[in-house]
């Protein structure tokens, strides 16, 4: 996902403070949290987007939702952040700073899409070959789509291998369309 430069600097700054003071983990899990709040309700994306709600009512809010359940540094960055009215990028901010993490935890995110849910023991091979593969440690993300018919979607950085039937009909279906328009030009 792209984010905005902004985002990328409060992220970083976070990051080298918790990094610094060996609690990245924990701050992770942290932004994670903030991260899945924004994502999870509309209305809160609304809510740190709306310049009418003064600054002190943002944060009341934030401490009831946030004070008692994440890290006093993650606590502090967050009301930092909105006393700087930077509180509608805290959505990117929580997505770069896992960003950040997961490539110091030298963690790659793999999406693979299934035309039905694959069994424990089939996830672990397909972990254990990309592991194997990238050297990297895997962070597994499943989805099944039905449009796939069958076989599966995998996706990884910049590369993706689609070895989904419907993937497979489609190239038959522009084989067939260039070779009636090779017969037409006959």
């Amino acid at each position: 996902m792209i984010v905005s430069i902004l985002a990328e600097r409060y992220a970083k700054a976070l990051f080298d403070l918790a990094h610094e003071i060996d609690i990245l983990d924990k701050v992770n899990d942290d932004m994670l949290l903030v991260r899945d709040t924004c994502k999870d309700s509309k209305e809160f994306r609304l809510f740190l987007k709306n310049p009418v709600i003064k600054t002190d009512k943002k944060q009341a809010i934030f401490k009831i939702l946030f004070e008692d359940k994440i890290q006093e540094l993650s606590f502090r960055f967050v009301m930092l952040i909105t006393r700087k009215n930077r509180e509608a990028h805290l959505e990117n901010i929580s997505i770069a700073f896992n960003e950040l993490f997961k490539k110091y935890k030298n963690i790659l995110t793999v999406r693979l899409e299934t035309a039905i849910k694959i069994d424990d023991e089939l996830k672990q091979e397909i972990v254990d070959l990309l592991t194997e593969q990238t050297g990297s440690h895997i962070d597994l993300e499943e989805n099944v789509d039905k449009d796939l018919i069958g076989g599966f979607v995998l996706n990884y950085s910049d590369k993706q291998y689609d070895a989904s039937i419907r993937h497979q009909l489609n190239r038959l279906r522009r084989s067939a369309a260039s070779i009636n328009l090779y017969e037409r030009k006959l």
